[in-house]
């Protein structure tokens, strides 16, 4: 297992395994939901590992997730769309923090970008903790993982 921080995640790569990953973990961490989690699988075993954790680690916060979510709708439907406040300004604004100053998370992005793959990374949490979350969760990742992967040739045909 892989723990170290990739760099220069990009809005057409985040569909990366390892960025991917790393973006959730931010939203979690932005989210003040307390986790060391910061695995980059290698092989099946870790991918397992992560998916697991993950779902854990949203199923015990769904009802923060579903706040901070029906927060945000409330805000997107009034007058004043571009004034997020409570939990919403807090997940932001550290989500931004947390990607300007870790060293663990290096993500190179716009201040527009970071707030829309705050947000879209907001929506994935709350579908994971959903019934079906893990379901969700295990394809997106297992089909990432299956894009990284380079197929080793066989010597001995």
């Amino acid at each position: 297992m892989s723990s170290e921080p990739l760099n220069n995640i990009l809005p057409e790569n985040e569909n990366s395994l390892n960025n991917y990953l790393q973006l959730i973990y931010i939203g979690l961490l932005s989210l003040n939901i307390e986790t060391k989690l910061s695995v980059l699988p290698q092989n099946q075993t870790d991918l397992n590992f992560v998916i697991t954790s993950v779902i854990k680690i949203v199923k015990k916060n769904d009802e923060l997730i579903h706040r901070a979510v029906s927060l945000w709708e409330q805000i997107e439907n009034s007058d004043d769309k571009n004034n997020y406040y409570g939990i919403v300004r807090d997940y932001l604004d550290n989500f931004n923090k947390i990607t300007a100053d870790s060293d663990k998370f290096t993500v190179n992005l716009g201040q527009k970008d970071i707030f829309t793959v705050a947000l879209k990374i907001l929506t994935d949490l709350l579908f994971y903790s959903s019934i079906s979350g893990e379901r969700l969760l295990r394809d997106k990742l297992e089909l990432l993982f299956k894009e990284n992967i380079t197929p080793v040739e066989d010597d001995e045909i």
